[in-house]
């Protein structure tokens, strides 16, 4: 085998410090997406944790319901039955039967 000349060792030696250093830089990078990736699933867990504490992940029906808003219209909601709700967060309706039951109401639209 030839020596290798003083110019083509230090080339040589540049290049593969140059190679280390874009190994060094991609796995840096990688590292960076991984832990963006895993802060993004965290803050999703965080709002999904969130919604379920409110009660929303346990809604069992929607029930479209009309009732007198005042003398001169109706309105339209939406009553999304819960369950599972700590009682002092349930709130009280009167459904058109005139029982009492655990909803929440939305007004969507007001007809007049």
């Amino acid at each position: 085998m030839w020596p290798l000349s003083l110019n083509a060792a230090s080339f040589l030696q540049q290049e593969w410090s140059e190679y280390n250093r874009r190994e060094v830089r991609e796995r840096e990078r990688a590292t960076e997406r991984e832990r963006g990736r895993r802060e993004r699933i965290q803050l999703r867990e965080v709002e999904a944790g969130e919604e379920r504490a409110a009660g929303w992940e346990t809604i069992v029906g929607i029930q479209s319901c009309t009732q007198d808003l005042s003398l001169s219209g109706y309105f339209r909601s939406v009553c999304l039955c819960l369950q599972g709700r700590k009682e002092e967060e349930q709130d009280k309706a009167t459904t058109s039967n005139g029982r009492e039951s655990d909803v929440i109401m939305r007004q969507d639209k007001v007809f007049k």
